[in-house]
């Protein structure tokens, strides 16, 4: 997914760095994903890990819980992570020293725990979560609706949609826009994913249209934009207030990275639990194998 975006290694761990001080706060983003609409997510995709790579080339540590992705024995996550003992999660989870990937934790069992274990403390996903992941700066999670909806209920997040580009498809958004909303107060930022032209190819004629591809083209547009007009009308009129749509051209780096610094600015924050000195003076966990971009 990231062939547009050099210096990626695959198969790194997570470090720890004892003695290494924390960040401040940990910032949370989340990124909907729709199996229904995209079931390999490519759409998603497109958006989360360049997205997540400019996060990290501005010097922010990124960490994605990515539920699409099931916790095996041969491939730990954060199940495994959230099943630690309370001593071993104190000395948390820290990025690599170099930095080059964005750090990828398996989550699909891991969330449904990590929302139980908080129910039973008395605190909110996050807050639980946080006392294992202080070593990162910024926390991605890359999950369903439904899962989000019980993840991060009350957080102030903004989850990212990617708007897939056909009408009964748009609509589903919709449903998962009124359940983010309504289950966990959440307001979504939409995002018009759009080809580039050197994606879209050379213009030809359109056969099955009996006209030129660029006039099909801009007529599929003109379709999705209405659709996606009468969505945001749909979610005033019965939500009281419209998502927030961006338009985001494909391997564009200006794109990508207005979205990124977007998502920034409308991120959730979390507070260090005991400060700095509870993710210094331990002797580090050995890193789990963890999937990287």
């Amino acid at each position: 997914m990231l062939e547009h975006f050099p210096a990626q290694h695959q198969g790194l761990g997570l470090h720890g760095q004892p003695g290494s001080a924390a960040p401040a706060e940990l910032r949370v983003l989340a990124v909907v994903r729709d199996r229904a609409s995209d079931p390999a997510g490519q759409t998603e995709q497109s958006l989360l890990w360049p997205v997540c790579d400019c996060l990290q080339r501005l010097g922010h540590t990124v960490l994605v819980l990515d539920a699409s992705q099931t916790e095996t024995p041969d491939a730990p996550g954060l199940a495994q992570l959230l099943q630690q003992s309370v001593w071993q999660a104190r000395t948390g989870l820290h990025p690599e020293p170099q930095r080059h990937s964005v750090a990828v934790l398996p989550a699909h069992l891991g969330l449904d725990l990590l929302a139980a274990q908080a129910r039973q403390a008395g605190t909110s996903a996050m807050d639980w979560l946080q006392r294992h992941v202080r070593g990162y700066a910024i926390l991605v999670v890359y999950a369903d609706a439904d899962i989000l909806a019980r993840t991060l209920v009350n957080e102030d997040v903004r989850p990212l949609m990617a708007l897939p580009d056909s009408g009964p498809r748009v609509q589903d958004s919709y449903r998962q826009i009124k359940q983010l909303a309504l289950q966990a107060g959440l307001q979504c930022v939409l995002a018009r994913v759009l080809q580039t032209p050197q994606d879209e190819g050379v213009a030809c004629y359109d056969w099955r249209r009996k006209q030129s591809s660029v006039r099909s083209r801009a007529e599929d547009a003109a379709r999705g934009q209405a659709q996606i007009d009468a969505l945001l009308q749909c979610a005033q009129r019965h939500l009281g207030q419209a998502p927030a749509l961006l338009t985001v051209r494909t391997h564009h780096a200006p794109d990508l990275q207005r979205l990124a610094l977007h998502m920034l600015n409308h991120a959730g924050s979390v507070l260090p639990h005991g400060g700095q000195t509870l993710a210094a003076g331990f002797t580090p966990l050995p890193a789990y194998p963890v999937w990287s971009h």
